[in-house]
């Protein structure tokens, strides 16, 4: 299932949307980054990144391809 959705992809990663907190913990100082992800299957996904990882970053989303994404109807699925 991972194969087929349409996500932004740089080999056998794929391109995620992060919060970032703050080198105390701190929410006041909290950014997005882009980073690549590997994961098996949507269940290992969940499992990696429920929760804020080592580097106090937290999963927000994952980066559809832009063919697939209309401004005025959202996401569309071919």
């Amino acid at each position: 299932m991972v194969d087929k959705a349409p996500l932004e992809r740089e080999g056998n990663k794929v391109l995620a949307f992060f919060e970032k907190y703050g080198s105390d913990g701190s929410t006041d100082k909290v950014e997005v980054v882009e980073g690549y992800i590997e994961f098996r299957d949507w269940k290992d996904l969940c499992r990696k990144y429920r929760k804020v990882t080592y580097d106090r970053k937290i999963l927000l989303g994952l980066k559809v391809k832009r063919e697939y994404y209309d401004s005025k109807k959202g996401l569309r699925l071919k």
